[in-house]
């Protein structure tokens, strides 16, 4: 290539190209803000503008467009716009539909009345409020902060500098958090007929009104928008006038919109536990690059209008009487645009008729037409949810029939008739996060081999669109399931092997998947022989891979040898897992906590009667509340991450799955692994020697030794009467103080019937420091916090895992008692330097320095020892010398001895 060819990088480009970006440069009498403000109004099909030093970027939606623009600028403004050299036109596939800009930290904070800028730096000040005073609701300018008076003008504002600007802008903290509203309380001023009376405390959906009708905001694009960033937002239905419903994931993130759209906006908010059906989500036609869109009277020209122009490659809308036609550029466009709109919103949308599937006869009206081809109604669910049983997530509507496993990883439950799978349809689509859809389809079981002998075991081909852990669970919800195991052929090929307890619970389960699923089932050739177990270890002779021999770590921390595992073959996503690991030693604590069987060594003690919750929620209490109350559960087992629920039988636990899955959608809720030992549930909480049914005198504190968390316990002591305060002694022991005995009585009976918390009441009362006229102190447990982990340099943790809090006992962990009847007759000397030898560590106490020196330790430390003690002093109070040797006490005590001592000190 010669260098003739090549043009010159100064010379301008051509106003004919390729491009999408208009460079124009800045005249001398036009600033940035009165140039852009100009091509707004003579370009109407501008997409964004970007400012830069000199000049201004416009941004076109294709290269005609663009070519039109820079003939009329160079018409109208006299001046030489040309293509840039730099396309700042961003792909379309990297665009959403409610903001274009990507940095996750704009979109954070959820909505307010405040946003923060980022501004291109040679614009001052007053340009950037030039720019703000645009935007309808805009007050005034704080530095890098704009004020508007409502949260939706701020949204708005926000949005459209994301889009049509180099400006980056997200949403400011609240200064106040809003108070959650009170549910049983009376709920503000909503005149209107479609809110019940009376108020639902778990309800998820909210009720908007008073929306307010301007010509500045679209209420089918902006208010969509402003909702979507509330937590846990699910879907908005739009209802007629200014009017709306908001469904979210749970009742707490209904309570925190209600709050912060009381606090941020004009606007009215309640819950509601009652609300109009939404139309049918009927199946879709052949995808094209055309959307149908059904006109409401809550979505006019206007709206409609306003919602789908700014959607990526959207060409052209054409509006017709009762409906509109938006074009995109390619299927896949308006693919997104569709998933969007039918998963956000209760707009009629679907693809555009360009031709009848075979499959379906389909009309706009949102109806199954019977007329079509022969095939059973059904509910598509396109992203099964984890953890769910793929039997039980259809059967519990009425009428099902049949459960497809898809080729797509999809499931489709079949029903007996279009009413029965319409029901299913709605209950599936505000309970799940997923999209579910209408179908027809034709269902035709499998047909097991006849020759194959029966047997307790079945073979199951995972050669299915199903994971390993679904298949696993869907064979787990038939009675006598024992145990369940895959194996991988050298071909690649993959199956599972499950055992139930005898013939006939196997020949029920064949029949039954048979019989409604399109499962690849049948007796297994290998017969009983799969899981018969040697004499020697008690594991099956078959199996696929093993881990490292060593220590298994149970769920409760500790270890059991073993020389290997069964059943290793599951896919990752299943966190019934075991994994073996050399744990190290577990400092051992006298409260006892629940056992649950290992896994894996009796397969035939399968757990039916336990579930188990992966991430349970925030609050425990409103689990434990919901599960005894709601759903008749005997006990709730809490752990780190996870927690157990016992039943009474497997009928109630089965049935409690789903009511819990839609309950706390966060939950992952299957069967346990193994069943919980019922001699150590049924075990009474002793405790350190004291019977629980043998309250102390006076006893106002319990002695409490958890297994999760402490904030954990601490929220499940909130909702007894009288309770003040837990104060932990150790990672797994701690002390929880209620007002009178009958309440801790009442809390201990609670705790040890219905959790795995162990309860005992305390030996002894803890009060507090009395001054010197009302008698001597007490105990303080405020001066037993150290900066050090709990204790000071030196001393060693007792083997005690309580306090016992008498006069004449000892606390077990190297604190000092303060409480001896001796301490009012001895000298103020004794007393601190004994307090100061029981901190340190020391056999003798040491002596008193003099001319207001504290006292010198013993020489067995080293220095760098003697250094980290000098910066953590003991918690003690600081003792110093007058002038005539006479010991006093300091100002900043962070300790307190006793009165009587601290008035001979004084003297």
């Amino acid at each position: 290539m010669s260098l003739a060819t090549l043009s010159p990088y100064d010379a301008p480009r051509q106003q004919k190209g390729s491009g999408k970006t208009v460079f124009v440069p800045l005249p001398r009498d036009h600033d940035h803000i009165s140039l852009r403000e100009t091509l707004l109004d003579i370009l109407p099909n501008i997409k964004t503008i970007h400012f830069a030093p000199g000049n201004l970027f416009a941004v076109f939606s294709s290269t005609h467009i663009a070519e039109d623009a820079i003939q009329t600028i160079n018409d109208s403004l006299r001046i030489n716009a040309q293509m840039s050299r730099t396309e700042l036109a961003k792909d379309p596939g990297s665009n959403n539909y409610t903001n274009n800009n990507h940095d996750p930290r704009r979109l954070v904070n959820e909505p307010s009345c405040e946003i923060i800028l980022a501004t291109p730096r040679f614009l001052e000040g007053e340009d950037v409020e030039r720019v703000l005073e645009t935007y309808a609701g805009f007050e005034r300018l704080q530095g890098r902060k704009a004020i508007f008076s409502d949260a939706l003008w701020a949204w708005k504002a926000l949005d459209d500098l994301n889009t049509t600007t180099n400006f980056a802008a997200h949403f400011a903290k609240l200064r106040d958090e809003p108070v959650l509203p009170d549910t049983d309380a009376e709920i503000s001023n909503i005149d209107t007929n479609a809110r019940p009376p009376r108020r639902h405390n778990g309800a998820r959906t909210i009720f908007v009104a008073k929306i307010p009708k301007s010509s500045n905001v679209s209420i089918a694009r902006d208010l969509l928008g402003m909702l979507a960033r509330y937590r846990g937002f699910v879907r908005l239905s739009f209802q007629s006038e200014n009017q709306c419903f908001v469904d979210f994931y749970d009742p707490a993130s209904a309570q925190n919109a209600i709050a912060r759209i009381r606090a941020t906006t004009s606007m009215s908010a309640a819950l509601a536990h009652k609300r109009p059906t939404d139309p049918t989500q009927f199946p879709l036609e052949a995808p094209a690059a055309a959307l149908f869109v059904k006109l409401e009277s809550f979505l006019p020209e206007p709206e409609a209008r306003a919602l789908f122009e700014r959607m990526p490659s959207c060409e052209e809308i054409t509006f017709a009487p009762q409906h509109c036609i938006v074009r995109f550029a390619s299927p896949q466009d308006a693919g997104h645009a569709l998933d969007y709109i039918r998963r956000c919103t209760n707009l009629v949308v679907n693809y555009a008729k360009t031709g009848t599937r075979n499959s379906i006869t389909l009309g706009h009206n949102g109806s199954l037409s019977d007329s079509g081809p022969i095939g059973s109604p059904g509910v598509k669910v396109h992203i099964p949810p984890y953890g769910a049983n793929p039997k039980e997530l259809f059967s519990i509507y009425t009428g099902f029939r049949g459960l497809i496993c898809d080729e797509d990883g999809s499931l489709i439950g079949i029903y007996e008739d279009i009413n029965a799978a319409r029901r299913a349809h709605f209950e599936l689509l505000r309970s799940l996060s997923s999209e579910t859809t209408l179908i027809r389809r034709s269902f035709t079981p499998r047909t097991p081999k006849g020759y194959v002998n029966p047997s307790t075991v079945l073979y199951v081909s995972l050669n299915t669109p199903l994971t390993e852990g679904q298949v696993k669970r869907l064979l787990a919800s038939y009675t006598g399931f024992s145990n369940f195991k895959t194996i991988i052929k050298t071909s690649g090929e993959r199956y599972g092997l499950v055992q139930f307890a005898s013939v006939a619970d196997a020949q029920a389960a064949l029949e039954d998947l048979v019989r409604i699923t399109n499962l690849n089932v049948d007796y297994s050739k290998k017969g009983e022989g799969a899981f018969i177990y040697s004499a020697g270890d008690g594991r099956p002779r078959m199996e696929t891979r093993t881990l490292p021999s060593g220590p298994v770590v149970n769920i409760y921390g500790s270890t059991e040898s073993t020389v290997g595992r069964n059943d290793t073959a599951l896919s990752n996503e299943e966190d019934e897992i075991r994994f073996q690991e050399f744990a190290g030693n577990k400092r051992n604590t006298e409260v006892p906590a629940p056992t649950i069987r290992a896994a894996g060594k009796d397969p035939r003690g399968s757990a039916r009667n336990v579930l188990h919750l992966t991430s349970p929620p925030h609050s425990i209490s409103t689990l434990k509340k919901y599960a005894t109350s709601q759903l008749s559960a005997t006990r709730l087992i809490i752990k780190r991450n996870y927690c157990f629920i016992v039943f009474p039988d497997h009928e109630i636990a089965s049935k409690a799955i789903p009511k819990l899955a839609e309950r706390f959608p966060a939950c992952e809720v299957q069967f346990a692994r193994s069943d919980v030992s019922q001699s150590s549930l049924n075990a009474s909480g002793k405790s350190h020697g004291t019977s629980v049914n043998e309250a102390p005198s006076e006893s106002l504190v319990l002695n409490v030794g958890w297994s999760g968390a402490e904030p954990v316990f601490a929220d499940l002591c909130r909702n007894f009467e009288g309770f003040k305060e837990v104060e932990s002694i150790s990672p797994s022991n701690g002390l929880a103080h209620f007002g009178t005995q009958q309440q801790a009585q009442r809390a201990l009976e609670d705790l040890n019937s219905t959790t795995n918390v162990q309860c005992a009441y305390a030996t002894r009362n803890i009060g507090t420091f009395s001054d010197a006229a009302t008698g001597p102190a007490t105990y303080n447990r405020s001066s037993h916090i150290h900066n050090n982990g709990g204790r000071p340099r030196g001393t060693r943790r007792s083997s005690q895992s309580h306090i016992n809090h008498g006069p004449s006992a000892g606390n077990g962990i190297g604190r000092p008692n303060r409480n001896k009847p001796s301490d009012t007759d001895r000298t103020t000397e004794e007393n601190i330097t004994e307090i100061e030898s029981s901190f340190r560590g020391t056999a003798k106490p040491p002596a008193l320095a003099s001319a207001g020196k504290r006292a010198n330790l013993p020489r067995r430390r080293n220095e760098k020892e003697n250094r980290a003690m000098s910066a953590h002093p003991p918690l003690t109070d600081q003792v110093y010398h007058d002038s005539v040797g006479t010991p006093t006490l300091g100002d900043k005590n962070r300790g307190r001895i006793s009165a009587a001592t601290s008035q001979a000190a004084s003297a």
